[in-house]
């Protein structure tokens, strides 16, 4: 059974990366076409809130706590292979931080024409409204350094 271990993790890293560049490439020339980054954020928001809707029939609840909000954030926001070790989440009371390095979507996103910045907006947008639309009362904010970043799930006032 290990054998095959080796060709499968090989295929998986690669769709990841095939999926990181086809999303950069799209908002490039989407960009490049419409000029038009709200439309983005709006894409972006709407696709958020469906999911998370979805992910609540889904689970039949109707808000999720911090911590399983952040599981099911885990189950659709594509963060590279786990052992590729660019992020990692430390859990605090009230508060999760998830700690990443830059490279782990820049890479991508830096072989087309988009800003860094827009890229950190669009995940931003994407986080923020999927866990507010997981419960209300839950909120995210992203912190940007020069070579990592975080996002801080917490428990809104």
């Amino acid at each position: 059974m290990s054998a095959f271990l080796g060709p499968i993790h090989m295929w998986l890293y690669k769709q990841i990366q095939i999926v990181e560049k086809r999303e950069a490439a799209v908002i490039s020339a989407l960009i490049k076409k419409y000029d038009d980054q709200d439309l983005l954020l709006d894409i972006y928001a709407a696709q958020a809130a469906e999911l998370a809707e979805k992910a609540k029939v889904r689970d039949n609840v109707d808000k999720f706590n911090l911590d399983d909000a952040f599981e099911i954030i885990n189950e659709h926001f594509v963060e590279r292979m786990p052992c590729d070790r660019l992020s990692g989440a430390v859990k605090e009371e009230e508060k999760i931080i998830w700690k990443h390095q830059s490279r782990l979507h820049q890479e991508f996103w830096q072989q087309t024409e988009v800003e860094l910045e827009l890229m950190h907006e669009l995940y931003s947008k994407w986080l923020a409204v999927f866990i507010e639309n997981l419960n209300p009362t839950l909120a995210h904010k992203r912190e940007i350094e020069s070579d990592y970043y975080n996002d801080i799930f917490f428990v809104g006032a």
